[in-house]
């Protein structure tokens, strides 16, 4: 089954590859809606892909978030968050901005998050010293103590639920397109931005 059907008149001319008409269509669940588009129609295995991946991430996220709460206490956000603390960390502080970059998140998501841990007592949140309008965050011993308990989760969910349906090809060939994506969308708008 498509996923468009698209008119072939479009303003008076024949554009193939511009929707005017346009049945949108979920694999599982039929058309979603019809609509006047005059955008360009993404190829139609490149919207499927887009399709499987974004399922797949919804899915993979939701059970890795119950796998590392369940061992840890953590919400995958907070586990991403510390994992990237110690490995930015040099003499055990990294600025918000660095971390925020680090996560490709949003300043505003991020405190939330670091509130999160820092009232846990896995964080230590304080004012920069050389910049007053610098956050600096710390990893509390604490903290170190709670990441060692989840990467073990981590690690077993991703393994479960990502790594045993893929052969080793596949794995591969995912990680090329995927990395192709990411690297194109970081030359468009600026890495970490």
């Amino acid at each position: 089954m498509s996923f468009v059907s698209e008119s072939s008149q479009v303003r008076g001319r024949d554009t193939p590859s511009t929707l005017c008409c346009r049945e949108v269509f979920r694999p599982d669940h039929g058309p979603v809606s019809t609509a006047t588009y005059d955008v360009e129609a993404p190829d139609e295995m490149a919207f499927m892909a887009w399709l499987a991946i974004a399922r797949a991430g919804r899915e993979v996220t939701a059970v890795l978030e119950r796998d590392i709460h369940a061992a840890a206490g953590l919400s995958l956000a907070g586990y991403d968050a510390l994992v990237q603390l110690s490995r930015l960390s040099v003499d055990g502080v990294v600025r918000m901005g660095d971390l925020a970059r680090a996560l490709r998140t949003p300043k505003s998501s991020l405190t939330r998050v670091v509130g999160d841990l820092e009232s846990a007592g896995l964080v230590f949140r304080r004012t920069a010293l050389d910049n007053r309008r610098t956050v600096e965050v710390e990893l509390t011993g604490r903290g170190r103590e709670r990441l060692k308990a989840a990467v073990p989760a981590y690690l077993t969910g991703v393994q479960r639920h990502v790594g045993q349906h893929l052969s080793t090809s596949e794995a591969e060939v995912l990680v090329t397109a995927l990395q192709r994506v990411v690297t194109a969308l970081d030359d468009r708008h600026g890495a970490g931005q």
